[in-house]
């Protein structure tokens, strides 16, 4: 309901807002009244000099409004364009990356058969290096078992006999197998069926076998076996006592029998 008469409180509020730059429609549902009844309030409250200077920077004011709200909505536009911008220069360093990688990946492709190429090479020396190795273990061994071989053969004729461990020469260092307890490991020398020609009594008897090269002892040692290292072969001769005590009466040195008694 429109109020057709306003109080003088209420003139003097209405005549505050005006001056503070509250437009006429707004004024006149805040004081239910009309548009002209807030004018013809504010015009007879005010001197005519200072409505029309009022009046003036009003006008300046609804001019200005409208210019800064455009200058806003310009510079939201220009902002939103700018990260726009940004963002699609992301998105462009983005596939650039990627087509690097890509170039990157190709190029790792190709370098991929000469890595190749240097694989089959290494495994071609690998593999001579291991035959050249394998041919050397062979000759060792060989050299190795040949005594034995020599037995064998001039032994058809006659048994094998047994030499004095005493002023035997022997290699510098020794090696045999013990198990995980320590505990030496002898064996009959019937076990042995390369070594031929022994008498009956000979193949009853316990021999400790001894080995002059580590990597032969290696090779012989089992899961349940350790190879250890006689620093000095003549231990073999100190310990002759204790090795008889426990049955040990031969050494097998590479194909030689050696007697501790």
């Amino acid at each position: 309901m429109v109020v057709t008469r306003l109080s003088n409180t209420q003139k003097q509020e209405l005549v505050a807002y005006y001056r503070q730059g509250k437009s006429t429609q707004a004024l006149a549902k805040s004081f239910g009244c009309s548009p002209n009844t807030v004018s013809r309030t504010v015009k007879a409250a005010l001197d005519p000099a200072d409505y029309a200077a009022l009046k003036q920077v009003r006008s300046r004011m609804i001019h200005v409004e409208p210019q800064r709200k455009e200058l806003i909505i310009k510079t939201n536009l220009n902002s939103y364009c700018t990260d726009q911008s940004s963002d699609d220069r992301k998105v462009e360093g983005f596939s650039q990356e990627i087509n690097h990688k890509q170039v990157n990946g190709t190029l790792e492709i190709k370098d991929a058969d000469d890595f190749t190429e240097d694989s089959d090479n290494l495994c071609k020396d690998s593999a001579n290096t291991e035959i050249n190795d394998k041919r050397d273990e062979f000759k060792e061994d060989y050299n190795m078992l040949l005594p034995l071989t020599l037995k064998q053969t001039s032994q058809d004729s006659k048994i094998l006999i047994s030499q004095p461990l005493a002023g035997a020469p022997l290699p510098s260092n020794l090696y045999f197998l013990v198990d995980k307890s320590m505990e030496l490991q002898p064996k009959y020398l019937r076990e042995f069926s390369k070594l031929g020609g022994l008498s009956e009594g000979e193949r009853e008897r316990q021999a400790l076998v001894v080995f002059g090269n580590p990597r032969q002892a290696k090779r012989l040692c089992s899961r349940t076996q350790r190879v250890i290292k006689l620093p000095d072969p003549r231990l073999l001769e100190r310990t002759a006592v204790y090795l008889l005590a426990r049955g040990i009466s031969r050494i097998l040195l590479e194909g030689t029998l050696y007697s501790l008694e």
